[in-house]
């Protein structure tokens, strides 16, 4: 009897912790990577002509398996870009580096497509730099 009166109560205490909403995520993440992605784009604000300026952004892997970084295009030649190579485990965060070239006294809208392997084939992530470079000022002799 003692048994017994020990069981049903260790197995209601199980059934509770391992029972789930519907819509509601199991505490344990499993099942494929997952990119997800808090901020995807940057305003810079003013930035002096001739001034390099390097931004972060930040990847979750929100899935169950490792998750990497395919790429990071260049759509122009004021862009460089770097991003973590290693894969990204469960739960942990990567990064894509974006260096913008303030060459040119001008308002600047450029993106980035970063894909993952969370994403499927054509798919992927713009990662936006906008802002405005201001003239560098004219040096008198």
């Amino acid at each position: 009897m003692k048994k017994i009166l020990f069981f049903i109560p260790a197995l209601w205490l199980f059934a509770a912790c391992s029972h789930t909403q519907p819509g509601q995520q199991p505490t344990t993440a499993s099942g494929p990577a997952r990119a997800e992605w808090p901020v995807k784009q940057l305003d810079l604000g003013e930035i002096p002509q001739g001034t390099p300026v390097t931004r972060e952004f930040i990847v979750n892997n929100t899935g169950g398996s490792p998750l990497s970084i395919r790429e990071a295009l260049v759509t122009c030649h004021c862009i460089t870009t770097d991003w973590l190579r290693e894969p990204i485990p469960p739960g942990k965060s990567g990064w894509v580096r974006i260096t913008f070239d303030a060459e040119k006294a001008e308002e600047f809208y450029r993106f980035v497509p970063v894909s993952t392997s969370a994403d499927s084939v054509g798919q992927g992530t713009a990662l936006i730099l906008r802002g405005k470079v201001i003239p560098k000022p004219e040096s008198g002799n």
